[in-house]
């Protein structure tokens, strides 16, 4: 975020510290103020406040609740991404990401998901699922219909906002033909139904051009 973006009735999503001494200047939760603005900015502090605040997009789900979530470039900021140089001659791993509010569920399918190469990722909602998928950049997700706070559809279209050619299979214990189609409607690229078997998960992957290797 530019200092030209910094103003005042902004949050803080973290505390601010002092790059150099540690020391906190504002706690998370604080409001911006045009006289802390004026005191950085005289400090030479404003650059380094930008990733502490939180800017965030507000949209719908599909069941008309008004949601937010950071904006990508915010995103991006609040984990301070950067791609890692690749080592010479390797070959990069496929990565998988496993939403789903029940541990279990998402040891379950890391299992399932390891022998196809991919490095599996979890989060336990949607909202962490949302900073991972911009932290990861997994080339799959699977993604639990039925989790607090914000279900799997809510989740869906936030991910779709963040990357339009993501492929996110929706996994829910319920076969009902409309929240098949609820799924595919909202943008889902496949369907899986609980409890997930190697058999429907390898069909799944394989469906999305991400089909595991031959048994030997």
């Amino acid at each position: 975020m530019s200092e030209a973006a910094v103003t005042a009735g902004r949050k803080l999503f973290k505390p601010f510290v002092h790059p150099e001494t540690g020391r906190v200047l504002l706690p998370a939760g604080s409001t911006l103020t045009p006289q802390n603005i004026k005191n950085f900015q005289e400090a030479g502090l404003l650059a380094a406040l930008g990733p502490c605040i939180d800017t965030r997009t507000r949209f719908k789900d599909l069941d008309g609740f008004e949601i937010e979530i950071p904006e990508l470039p915010d995103i991006i900021a609040m984990f301070n991404l950067k791609d890692p140089p690749p080592e010479a001659g390797a070959i990069a791993k496929r990565k998988a990401l496993v939403v789903d509010d029940a541990a279990f569920m998402r040891t379950l399918l890391i299992k399932l998901l390891q022998p196809g190469g991919f490095e599996c990722f979890e989060a336990a909602n949607g909202r962490e699922a949302i900073g991972k998928y911009a932290q990861i950049k997994p080339d799959v997700v699977t993604l639990d219909v039925n989790m607090p706070e914000i279900d799997g559809f809510a989740t869906l279209q936030a991910l779709r906002q963040l990357d339009p050619a993501a492929k996110i299979v929706m996994c829910t214990s319920s076969g009902h033909l409309e929240t098949v189609q609820r799924a595919i409607s909202a943008g889902a690229s496949g369907f899986l139904k609980k409890p997930v078997t190697p058999e429907s998960l390898q069909n799944a992957m394989k469906e999305l051009g991400l089909p595991f290797p031959a048994a030997t």
